[in-house]
């Protein structure tokens, strides 16, 4: 049985409309950079932890969103955002709902969810931890 995600209110998720409020701090997620040439496409996260079961019926989960951000004099950087979610199961609707906060039972579960994504963040961005390029091995004659 395949389940859904919807809001408290029943409606179905959709992000809300983006207003500017006046003010210098911009409160909610981060969103990519809007300044230079930032690319918005609506691509998977990088890296994903969870659901984690904290109790029957809810679980914790997160995931890393990397955006590239190319300057104006073209050199290009990847910044990451890390979103987690706290889930309930409704048995009565059949859906699971997204939390608006988390339960002290699953504190645990959410730094286990902050770890996993900051380390995920921070070995992209070590160049000791970056993947290196195996040297090509010639191919040998047979003789």
């Amino acid at each position: 049985m395949a389940t859904t995600r919807v809001a408290r209110n029943g409606k179905s998720k959709q992000p809300p409309p983006e207003t500017e409020t006046p003010g210098d701090a911009h409160e909610g997620t981060p969103e990519a950079p809007t300044n230079g040439n930032a690319t918005n496409k609506a691509s998977p996260p990088v890296f994903k932890c969870g659901p984690i079961p904290t109790r029957k019926g809810e679980s914790v989960q997160g995931c890393v969103w990397q955006h590239d951000f190319t300057t104006p004099d073209g050199k290009t950087y990847h910044t990451h955002q890390i979103e987690v979610t706290a889930s309930w199961y409704s048995e009565k609707d059949g859906v699971w709902y997204d939390s608006k906060g988390f339960k002290p039972s699953q504190l645990s579960a959410l730094e286990y969810v902050l770890r996993r994504c900051s380390d995920y963040c921070f070995n992209a961005r070590d160049a000791q931890q970056k993947p290196r390029e195996e040297p090509k091995v010639e191919e040998e004659l047979p003789i």
